[in-house]
C-alpha cells in the first residue's frame, strides 16, 4: 500500500494538509462561543463587532476547509482505486493459465 501513497504524493500531502486545517475547526467553535456567551451572559456589548466578526469567519473558514478537504479525499481515493485497479488488472492479465 505504501507504493501507492507514494505514486501519488501531492495528492496524499494536500489531503494530510487540508485534513489537519479542518482539524482546527472544533477550536475556533470554542473560541466563538465564548465570544457569544460573554456577550449574551455578561452584558459586554462592546464585544458585539468582535463577535459578529469571529462567527463571519468562523462560518467562511469552515465552509471552505470543509468543500477542500472532501475534494482532496475524493480525488485522492480516485486516484488510489484507479492505480490499484489497473495494477490488479495487469497482474490477473499477465498470469500464466497453462503451467
Amino acid at each position: 500500500m505504501c507504493r501507492y501513497i507514494l505514486r501519488n504524493k501531492k495528492y496524499f500531502i494536500g489531503t494530510l494538509c487540508t485534513s489537519l486545517f479542518a482539524g482546527v475547526v472544533p477550536l475556533f467553535l470554542a473560541y466563538v462561543i465564548q465570544l457569544i456567551s460573554d456577550v449574551a451572559f455578561n452584558n459586554h456589548f462592546e464585544k458585539a463587532g468582535t463577535c459578529l466578526f469571529a462567527s463571519v469567519l468562523f462560518l467562511v473558514y469552515t465552509l471552505m476547509t470543509t468543500s477542500i478537504n472532501s475534494i482532496m479525499k475524493s480525488t485522492y481515493r480516485k486516484k488510489l482505486k484507479t492505480d490499484l485497479g489497473e495494477d490488479l488488472y495487469s497482474s490477473l492479465m499477465n498470469q500464466s493459465y497453462f503451467t
